[in-house]
C-alpha cells in the first residue's frame, strides 16, 4: 500500500473521529437543562422558607399577640434518618408583642414556645395556671432556635420549629438588630417619647432663662 493511500485513510479517520466528538458534545449540551433541574430540585431550604416557617408558627399559635420583626439564618445541617433526608436550619429572630399577654415559656422561661394567651384574669384562670412570662405591649424579644425540614417528592416540608433561647431586648439591642427589622412602637410609647423630649426642651429653656435672669456679681 503506497504512502498516498495511507494518508487518505488517515484523513478520513480524522473526519469521522471529529464528527463523533461533535455528536458527543451535542448530547452533553442537551443534558444541561436536566442537570440544572436536578441541582435546583436538590437544593437546601432557603432563608426565605425558614422565615415563612416561623411566621406560620406565630400565626398559628400566638393568637395575634406576637409579630415577627426580623429573621436571620445562622447555620444549617443536612442529614438522613431512617432513609429520609432532613435539614436543620439554625436561626435568630426578633419578635414583638402587640398586647399585654402571657407568653407560654415554661417554668422560669425554660421551655419557650410560640403560644401566647390572654393575661391572667383570676387566680384560677388558664393564664394564672399556665407557666410562662407576663409581657407588656411593645416588648421586643430575640429568639434563637431551629427549624426542622424533611424531604418529600414535592420538595422540603417543615417538621417543626423550636425555640432554644429567648432574650428580652432593650433599646440598644434593637438598634443593633438587622437592618430589615421593623420595630413596632405603640401609640402609648410614641406619646411617652414625645413627652420626654418635650420635658427635656422645657428644662433647657428654664435653665437658660434662669442664667439670664441671674444678677451679675458686683465689681
Amino acid at each position: 500500500m503506497n504512502t498516498k493511500l495511507l494518508k487518505t485513510f488517515a484523513e478520513v479517520g480524522a473526519i469521522l473521529n471529529m464528527k463523533s466528538i461533535q455528536k458527543a458534545v451535542g448530547r452533553s449540551a442537551s443534558l444541561w437543562p436536566i442537570g440544572l433541574c436536578l441541582i435546583l430540585c436538590g437544593c437546601k431550604p432557603s432563608e426565605k422558607e425558614g422565615e415563612q416557617a416561623v411566621q406560620q408558627q406565630i400565626d398559628r399559635d400566638s393568637g395575634n399577640h406576637m409579630s415577627l420583626n426580623w429573621f436571620k439564618k445562622t447555620n444549617g445541617q443536612e442529614g438522613e434518618v431512617n432513609g429520609t433526608q432532613e435539614y436543620a436550619m439554625s436561626f435568630e429572630a426578633g419578635v414583638g408583642f402587640v398586647n399585654n399577654c402571657k407568653w407560654v415559656t415554661g417554668i422560669m422561661g425554660s421551655l419557650p414556645t410560640f403560644r401566647v394567651i390572654d393575661p391572667p384574669s383570676g387566680a384560677f384562670s388558664e393564664a394564672a395556671l399556665t407557666p410562662g412570662t407576663v409581657v407588656a405591649a411593645g416588648e421586643q424579644w430575640k429568639l434563637v432556635g431551629t427549624i426542622s425540614f424533611f424531604k418529600t417528592e414535592n420538595g422540603w416540608a417543615v417538621n417543626g420549629v423550636t425555640i432554644g433561647q429567648a432574650t428580652k431586648q432593650d433599646l440598644m439591642d434593637m438598634l443593633r438588630a438587622p437592618q430589615k427589622q421593623q420595630i413596632e412602637i405603640s401609640p402609648v410609647q410614641i406619646a411617652g417619647i414625645v413627652g420626654m423630649i418635650g420635658l427635656l426642651i422645657l428644662a433647657a429653656i428654664v435653665a437658660v432663662r434662669r442664667m439670664k435672669a441671674k444678677p451679675s456679681p458686683p465689681t
